[in-house]
């Protein structure tokens, strides 16, 4: 036996576990995994992110009032948040409803 033989059917082997991997039938080699497989839609992720820098903002700005830093105040960093979150989260829900 020699090296050429041994690699023709090794690559054989391999071969025909591809073509049946690849001819199974029900089984999907590439593209997305079905939403039920999927951890978070990202149509719901995005929601969900904006609804919650809408609340940090929130807080930010409600409870942030009384400290000042050397640059910026927390409660104009929360309404940046807030304004930001909103639009996330209309997007998001843009997106929910589109589909």
């Amino acid at each position: 036996m020699d090296v050429h033989d041994i690699r023709e059917s090794l690559d054989g082997a391999y071969a025909s576990k591809d073509a049946a991997r690849i001819s199974s039938p029900g089984r999907k080699i590439r593209g997305r995994a079905p939403p039920s497989v999927d951890r978070m839609q990202p149509a719901r992720k995005t929601l969900l992110t904006g609804l919650a820098t809408f609340t940090a903002g929130t807080a930010l700005w409600l409870f942030g009032s009384d400290t000042q830093t050397f640059i910026v105040t927390p409660s104009k960093v929360g309404v940046v948040l807030m304004v930001l979150g909103g639009l996330e989260a209309a997007w998001g829900l843009y997106k929910t409803v589109r589909r």
